[in-house]
């Protein structure tokens, strides 16, 4: 088998499926969050994840805290990331130049109408690219984001190499994105932790609807669902330190991803109620971080280049492909309403895009 810094080619069917699949969640995601936030939007949660980062208590925005100690920075590349944080990057000055990379046009639109009628003196461009096969300028940029975009990636090697070598020698890449176990597959410890939280919870909150017993999800369903999810979280800090030098970094969540995510049922996460359950859980996080043998699931990082390029690898073998990123669709109760539903709405979706590729296409 080759080597190469692609593990699986964009040419392969089961690559190309997961890869309209993807798009056509980024786009469902958007609409959903536009309508309910989830549980990271939340004020606390926020705070709480700015105080770690920033190392103090009385700062709750730790983007204004980042671009009052590093930036302002002359040319900067979004790849992938979501659309609040990138604006709330926009409002705190931290770019004189931005080009926005995200495989759905629909991502993009999002941001230029949220900057509609704002006069932040920043040049916004924006451009439809698929992460795992994008190529880019060599030296390029003072700042690269990648926010939430690592643990949707199979070629990990190819897109962390392309960002090493379109940074400038003292250009910064900033990270924040789930390093947990891959597919969601929580170790055993880190189940037993939360199931005897949400005990201790369901007594004191018995308003919350909390799951009766926590079970790690199902990978084929994950696998149909959401091709490309966490398909390597686990891999994404080895990759890293191979093409690049640490400046800064904080690692979060060692349960509180998993309690929110998964223990507890909320619509809306901006419900007043839940200030009180949402403090005692973001404390009880918070003595985990002292000898505690839960590995952390979260990290934010800002990194510099490092001199030499990130070595090949393997290519995945056919069956490693279909292990990883396939799965079978065949449901002889189901099959042909699935089907024919999945083939409607991916002709619905080229009619939708089609304007705004013409629109954001090179």
């Amino acid at each position: 088998m080759s080597k190469s810094r692609y593990v699986v080619s964009q040419n392969h069917p089961l690559y190309r499926r997961g890869y309209h699949r993807e798009i056509l969640l980024r786009n469902r995601e958007l609409t959903a969050l536009q309508r309910l936030p989830g549980p990271f939007n939340n004020p606390l949660i926020s705070a709480h994840h700015s105080n770690l980062i920033t190392d103090s208590p009385g700062e709750n925005d730790w983007i204004a805290w980042f671009a009052r100690e590093y930036g302002p920075f002359e040319s900067g590349l979004s790849i992938g990331s979501s659309v609040d944080p990138l604006v709330s990057m926009l409002h705190a000055g931290m770019f004189r130049q931005l080009e926005l990379l995200d495989p759905s046009p629909y991502i993009i639109e999002a941001i230029k109408w949220r900057l509609v009628g704002l006069d932040l003196n920043v040049s916004v461009s924006a451009g439809i690219s698929d992460p795992n096969s994008l190529n880019l300028a060599k030296k390029n940029y003072d700042i690269v984001i990648l926010y939430g975009t690592l643990h949707q990636v199979v070629n990990l090697e190819h897109l962390l190499e392309q960002v090493r070598r379109t940074l400038k020698p003292e250009g910064r890449l900033v990270i924040f994105d789930y390093i947990g176990p891959s597919r969601w597959q929580w170790e055993d410890i880190s189940l037993k932790e939360v199931q005897r939280a949400i005990e201790l919870f369901r007594k004191r909150h018995k308003n919350l609807n909390f799951t009766s017993r926590l079970q790690r999800p199902a990978v084929k369903a994950i696998k149909r669902n959401w091709p490309f999810r966490a398909v390597r979280s686990d891999e994404i800090l080895s990759v890293l330190q191979q093409g690049f030098t640490p400046q800064r970094e904080v690692y979060t969540n060692r349960l509180l991803y998993l309690l929110l995510h998964e223990a507890v049922i909320i619509d809306d996460w901006s419900r007043p109620d839940l200030k009180l359950w949402l403090r005692e859980a973001i404390s009880w996080e918070d003595q985990l971080h002292s000898g505690s043998e839960v590995a952390p699931c979260t990290l934010w990082g800002v990194y510099s280049p490092a001199q030499n390029p990130i070595p090949l690898v393997q290519r995945w073998s056919e069956l490693e492909i279909r292990r990883r990123i396939g799965v079978s669709w065949w449901n002889p109760k189901g099959w042909a309403r699935q089907v024919g539903e999945r083939l409607l709405g991916q002709e619905r979706m080229r009619r939708r895009e089609k304007p705004l590729i013409r629109r954001y296409s090179p």
